[in-house]
């Protein structure tokens, strides 16, 4: 039975753990770990689902969450080619994030899990300062922390308040509501995952088309199809992918048919879902006895 979750949303971070890892041409000072430790407690301690970080405040063991987040970046040129930091060519600066969350859970010997990895390039002018690199990376670490912190909870909850959460307002909410529809497959939410597959947020697309795919059955094969000929690489991948999980010969025959308008290197991608497809449904043959 899964409890409904109407009281707020709060977590209070019992642990923040945060590594920067940098390639061997990425000059950093000795600092720079400890001052992305600094951003990152500030980003918690903004989202609205943070009420503390620390054991300050008194919660019950369900509130109790700890965050780790592991950050590297790589400068690259206007062409998207790693550079050195210092390179006079560096025009942007491609920021990874692995973000986990784990809380003891509603059961006393069962800990629950979520990690996300995401990336965000960063367009950086030139003499970029650190106030500049700051707000943009605390925003990244924030909606990355966030978005596991958000999956976690809704995990909790009632059917009623996942379909809620999808149709709140917050990204956050929004996409945990639907990755959690998805898990759930609740199929009468099939409509509202196709309106969300074509959001203009690309975190809230990606988590609603990989949805439809968890859902399965040929009614999404449409909305697969528009948004795979987006223009999102995230969201063409997640739409590639959610067309294979259906395995059903209509996904198949439309996945199959992208491969010509699409970009030469999304195209090798569908050519191999094709294949996987289609080695999955092809029946083995019997081995024919000696006489």
């Amino acid at each position: 039975m899964v409890a409904d979750v109407e009281a707020p949303f709060r977590w209070q971070i019992r642990e923040l753990h945060t590594e920067l890892h940098v390639g061997d041409d990425q000059v950093v000072p000795d600092v720079a770990s400890a001052i992305v430790g600094q951003w990152a407690t500030a980003a918690l301690a903004d989202l609205p689902m943070v009420q503390g970080i620390g054991l300050g405040q008194a919660v019950t063991r369900t509130q109790l969450a700890g965050v780790a987040l592991t950050v590297g970046w790589q400068r690259v040129d206007a062409k998207y080619q790693p550079v050195a930091m210092t390179a006079p060519e560096a025009a942007a600066l491609v920021v990874h994030i692995q973000a986990q969350a784990e809380t003891p859970g509603t059961r006393p010997t069962a800990a629950e899990i979520a990690s996300r990895t995401s990336q965000v390039l960063l367009p950086m002018p030139p003499g970029a300062s650190a106030a500049w690199l700051q707000s943009r990376l605390q925003q990244a670490l924030g909606q990355a922390a966030a978005d596991v912190l958000a999956e976690l909870w809704v995990r909790r909850a009632s059917d009623a308040e996942v379909v809620r959460w999808m149709q709140q307002g917050d990204t956050w909410q929004v996409a945990a509501g639907a990755r959690e529809v998805g898990e759930r497959r609740l199929l009468d939410q099939r409509k509202r995952l196709h309106k969300l597959a074509h959001d203009s947020r690309d975190q809230v697309a990606v988590v609603a088309v990989t949805a439809l795919g968890r859902l399965g059955g040929d009614d999404s094969v449409p909305v697969l199809v528009k948004a795979a000929q987006g223009r999102h690489p995230q969201t063409i991948a997640a739409a590639l992918d959610a067309l294979a999980m259906l395995q059903t010969p209509q996904a198949r025959r439309a996945l199959c048919a992208l491969s010509q308008d699409l970009p030469p290197a999304v195209q090798k991608r569908v050519a191999a879902l094709c294949a996987q497809m289609q080695a999955d449904v092809t029946p083995v043959q019997a081995p024919t006895s000696e006489r």
